[in-house]
């Protein structure tokens, strides 16, 4: 995607067994000199940015989601990030998505709004229809495996 090739920090995900994984994107990534981040989230719905120092260090947090550790990483600020990577569980064709409800990305979406929002999915996960809230934003573009 052309957004990815001009992006110079992109907030990525490290993905569960039933995401897309992204391993080789961020590799790719950093091998261009893009910097990467990844959420960490705390109580409350708060979800933060950051990129960690290399070698890169993960810890599972209280959901069982991989995450940087904080103090070996750097927080990024939301208007630095140029694009936003979202998983989700399920996505339509006007760009709605569905994630694990918490709302945390929901939330951190609207503290970036020039980054450009890229839903990353599995096709399988399309649906005609996807009934979403006030508060569930709908991203930019969705990329699936087809």
């Amino acid at each position: 995607l052309p957004e990815l090739h001009t992006a110079r920090t992109v907030f990525s995900y490290l993905a569960m067994p039933e995401e897309a994984d992204l391993s080789d994107l961020h590799a790719r990534l950093l091998a261009r000199g893009c910097r990467v981040a990844f959420p960490v989230t705390q109580p409350g719905g708060i979800m933060q940015a950051f990129a960690p120092e290399v070698p890169w260090r993960f810890a599972l947090d209280r959901f069982g989601i991989r995450s940087p550790i904080p103090e070996c990483a750097v927080q990024v600020e939301p208007r630095e990030i140029d694009v936003v990577l979202v998983p989700c569980v399920a996505f339509d064709d006007r760009c709605r998505r569905l994630g694990h409800g918490g709302g945390y990305y929901d939330r951190y979406l609207t503290r970036c709004p020039g980054a450009k929002h890229i839903a990353v999915a599995f096709a399988e996960q399309e649906f005609d229809r996807i009934e979403t809230d006030f508060f569930d934003l709908p991203v930019d573009m969705v990329v699936t495996d087809k």
